[in-house]
């Protein structure tokens, strides 16, 4: 007999210091939202729906509103451990079956439908979880009151992971959209996190090459030249004060010294960034779930991240953001500083002008079809 399972998160519920979340209701707009989404489901002309829930208040209420809503006569509300956020409560889809009766359940509507339909309300990261364990398949968090369908031929096949998705969607507005499923899952992002390693370890032999070049004459870099006590301008230099210290060569020395800062630090970001995509793509059983830089966790959304998107995903794109950004911006400085060492204005200024042109139109052009 054909098994559907919908798993919807609960409705906004109230934040108050002294209500326990389990204890606290759905808002006014929590269970407005609960009864446009049992009209969604209502105009699916689902049968033999049976109800699972949470025994926090609010999943119980979304489930009551729910069950209302559907149209059909007393639709059975059932009160499930597994589907509730609380430690001692084990999260599997056998201990849902087992607790739910679902076999029963199933029995029960074999003779007047082909198809049984299982509603869980519940919880984050539970649901997804459960999705999980019925599909073999990595999802994102649902949001609030979002859907999400998984079919199977038989109860057996869910419980050996060989559920189907068949839909997910989110209210937008007033209306119930289908919403893409972001698979996250380690074997996608694998050639991802191969061809980022490619590039950043292309672009460390890039600087250190140029790095090289830089400081195996050291006697043209005229470090010698450079007379700390005159650096310190107290007064904004006129052009022939200016043009006196180039020629006696200190700024000529201080933009060696930027090259070779710039590009070291360049250089070391890159080896972090392929250290970092080296182990993201190490197989899943042999990675730590722990932060691998503490810089990129300082935001208090990577644990949400990390629950929505996965490990892997999100330290590749805090990676990205905070190792690899960084290492290319320094490396165009350190290049900015050798340009300006020959002291050839023309090529100062193209060097300028490319990278004025170059950077917005990344910015206006890139896609902005990921979250990040």
């Amino acid at each position: 007999m054909k098994v559907s399972v919908i798993l919807i998160r609960h409705g906004e519920r109230e934040k108050k210091k002294d209500i326990p979340d389990k204890h606290a209701p759905l808002t006014p707009e929590g269970e407005q939202s609960a009864g446009k989404i049992a009209k969604f489901l209502s105009e699916l002309k689902l049968e033999s729906i049976f109800i699972l829930t949470s025994r926090w208040k609010h999943a119980q209420q979304t489930a009551d509103l729910l069950a209302n809503g559907l149209g059909i006569p007393l639709p059975m509300i059932v009160n499930v451990d597994a589907l509730t956020p609380e430690k001692k409560y084990e999260c599997s889809i056998e201990a849902v079956v087992k607790q739910a009766q679902i076999e029963s359940l199933i029995g029960y509507a074999k003779d007047s439908t082909d198809n049984s339909v299982l509603v869980f309300v519940g919880h984050e990261p539970r649901l997804t979880q459960l999705a999980t364990m019925m599909t073999s398949r990595r999802f994102p968090p649902l949001d609030r009151l979002e859907c999400l369908c998984i079919d199977a031929e038989n109860l057996l096949q869910l419980r050996l992971g060989r559920g189907k998705l068949q839909w997910r969607c989110k209210s937008r507005g007033t209306k119930w959209l289908p919403r893409p499923v972001a698979d996250t899952s380690k074997e996608e992002l694998g050639p991802k996190l191969v061809s980022k390693m490619t590039v950043a370890a292309l672009l460390a032999g890039f600087n250190f090459t140029a790095l090289l070049e830089l400081v195996k004459e050291p006697d043209k870099l005229h470090l010698d030249k450079i007379r700390w006590e005159r650096l310190r301008f107290r007064n904004i230099p006129s052009w022939d004060a200016l043009w006196s210290r180039i020629h006696e060569g200190q700024i000529f020395a201080l933009l060696s010294i930027g090259a070779i800062v710039s590009l070291t630090i360049s250089i070391g970001l890159f080896v972090i960034a392929i250290y970092i995509y080296d182990r993201l793509s190490m197989p899943e059983n042999f990675l730590e779930s722990k932060p691998i830089v503490p810089i990129l966790t300082f935001s208090r959304k990577i644990n949400k991240r990390v629950e929505r998107f996965g490990f892997v995903y999100t330290f590749m794109i805090r990676t990205w953001q905070f190792v690899f950004t960084p290492a290319v911006l320094f490396a165009i400085l350190g290049f900015l500083c050798i340009v300006a060492r020959a002291w050839l204005p023309l090529s100062v200024g193209v060097f300028i002008v490319v990278a004025l042109i170059v950077l917005p139109y990344y910015w206006l052009s890139k896609p902005r079809g990921s979250v990040d």
